[in-house]
């Protein structure tokens, strides 16, 4: 087969969607078990780090106007879903050390308060006229991670900042890029919110044979830009369902971190919150394989479920059942 005809055969089997039909095709329940053991290092490594790290200021730059901007820049740059996510990721991981790097700089200076605080609102100016900067940076990093044929140049993303009336050099964006990396130390290899839920997924068409979960998927991305625009929302209704208090101090902050990094929980909450969308009937079995295959409890699953559903219909959480099927569950 030539070179073109074999590029012509790829542009029309290649899909976008996930592949989840266990024929030949597709992965072996070995490989899809490897697959979540690896993610869930990885997610246990990514808590400890935040908890122990970062833990008062995770998540900060994950704001709905942030968000939406992320959301814009993909779209124009026609960037796929899992490029969208890993460039949210991927801003908020920057901006968090980036902040943090420059605090402490100013900190160890020795000179007066007052010429601290100067220093220190010149900075706070400059980072804000580079948010939209850095914001595209991590979508081209974002679209290089995931290996997909629109890569974002140098190029184009000169050209995309131009439309929005933000005129850099080449070098300028190079060097945002490689700002970027650097403040990193060059580690990019947190996966995107989706590769759990894509991965969760898999794992409950072999549990569950029965299920077609690749409608879930469709509902899945919906569920997650929801969630993205409303995470603090979010997060501080489950703090709530969890323990009753309406406000988060110093201490309690730092333990809920684990919960708001814990990529494991928040797939296993979209795929339920999923099932229950566009196939209540099988939703319990679904949270039950859910549960047994990640070992988290399943009203902790649950809890933050129950809080995307309400997002996504709207209502009010004390109007929904506190168990998706209260006989069904209790023998979990």
């Amino acid at each position: 087969m030539g070179y073109f005809t074999m590029r012509i055969a790829q542009k029309k089997t290649t899909s976008e969607e996930p592949f989840y039909s266990l024929s030949r095709y597709g992965a072996t329940v070995d490989v899809v078990e490897d697959w979540l053991q690896v993610l869930d290092d990885q997610n246990k490594v990514r808590v400890n780090t935040n908890q122990k790290l970062l833990s008062m200021s995770t998540g900060c730059f994950k704001v709905e106007k942030i968000v939406q901007l992320v959301f814009f820049c993909c779209e124009m740059l026609k960037l796929n879903e899992e490029a969208k996510y890993l460039a949210i990721e991927l801003y908020d991981r920057f901006m968090t050390q980036h902040i943090w790097d420059l605090h402490n700089h100013v900190k160890c200076e020795n000179s007066s308060n007052e010429s601290k605080e100067d220093k220190w609102m010149d900075i706070e100016r400059r980072v804000k006229a580079q948010m939209k900067l850095r914001i595209v940076s991590c979508c081209q990093l974002a679209s290089k991670l995931i290996s997909h044929y629109r890569v974002v140049t140098v190029r184009k993303a000169k050209t995309f900042l131009a439309q929005i009336d933000e005129n850099y050099t080449s070098e300028s964006i190079l060097q945002s890029e490689l700002r970027i990396l650097k403040t990193l130390t060059f580690d990019l290899t947190t996966p995107s919110p989706l590769v759990y839920v894509e991965a969760l997924l898999k794992a409950v068409a072999y549990q569950q044979p029965g299920i077609n979960v690749k409608v879930y998927s469709l509902v899945a991305l919906k569920l997650m830009d929801l969630f993205y625009m409303r995470r603090t929302m979010v997060y501080d209704k489950l703090y709530m369902l969890a323990t009753g208090k309406s406000d988060m101090n110093t201490a309690d902050r730092k333990t809920f971190i684990a919960v708001e990094s814990d990529l494991m929980l928040f797939g296993c909450a979209v795929t339920t919150a999923s099932s229950y969308l566009v196939d209540h009937p099988n939703s319990d079995k679904v949270m039950r394989s859910l549960s047994k295959i990640t070992r988290i409890p399943w009203d902790d699953i649950l809890d933050l479920a129950i809080i995307l559903i309400q997002l996504a219909t709207a209502t009010d959480t004390k109007e929904l059942p506190l168990r998706l099927k209260p006989e069904a569950t209790e023998s979990v």
